[in-house]
């Protein structure tokens, strides 16, 4: 499914009439991003990924790093149709709150951003919609998953920049750098763990963040 939405990317780009660009992408943003610089290598200049370490070194990195699977419970979670599709709709989508304290913690979110992400999730199929992309994830005999499994562990041909917060409660930031595999990337990777921030660093840290994204840009024309 992942693929699927990767391969919208350069219809969009020719709607624009933009040959190439600079790709940046948050959490599953940057798992769609991975897939569309693999499927698309001559479209994008740079890929910039925030919260999601590159996904061809993740399971190597999960082993080194087990504790990872007592952060993703929630995905085992939604595995359970029926009553994780109850869970996440009670008392108005208090689970997401629960889920955002965990992934960013301390960080004290604006009341008006929390309300658009209910406001978008009150609305009839978007909570089995989320939950979908979670079961499709591990539908790990699914050609298009074995489709990406392939395309991932491609080395990436334009340069990279690895966004990770350092109290990140929803992928460990020492994944980040357990993640790259040098040879993976011909023509560069840097990676940068920004202090004061979790899973939203760009909400959390938007100066640094924007200020490590623009000097990255610059640098790479």
């Amino acid at each position: 499914f992942l693929i699927t939405i990767a391969g919208e990317l350069p219809v969009l780009l020719d709607a624009l009439e933009v040959r190439s660009a600079h790709l940046v992408g948050h959490d599953w943003g940057a798992a769609v991003g991975w897939l569309a610089v693999a499927m698309f290598p001559s479209r994008f200049l740079t890929f910039t990924s925030l919260a999601i370490p590159p996904l061809g070194g993740m399971l190597a990195a999960v082993r080194r790093y087990p504790s990872q699977a007592r952060k993703s419970w929630y995905m085992a979670f939604f595995q359970l149709r029926g009553l994780a599709d109850f869970a996440l709709a009670r008392d108005d989508f208090a689970f997401i709150e629960r889920l955002w304290r965990d992934w960013s913690p301390g960080w004290d979110w604006p009341a008006a951003a929390m309300e658009e992400v209910k406001a978008t999730f009150r609305q009839p199929g978007v909570p089995r919609a989320a939950l979908d992309y979670y079961r499709r994830l591990f539908d790990w005999f699914a050609l298009p998953n074995r489709r990406a499994r392939g395309l991932i562990a491609r080395p990436v041909a334009m340069p990279v920049l690895v966004l990770h917060g350092r109290t990140d409660g929803c992928m460990d930031a020492r994944l980040a750098a357990a993640s790259i595999s040098p040879p993976q990337f011909p023509a560069g990777v840097k990676l940068e763990v920004v202090e004061g921030a979790g899973h939203f660093l760009h909400r959390e840290q938007p100066e640094r963040v924007n200020t490590l994204l623009l000097d990255f840009l610059a640098g790479h024309g």
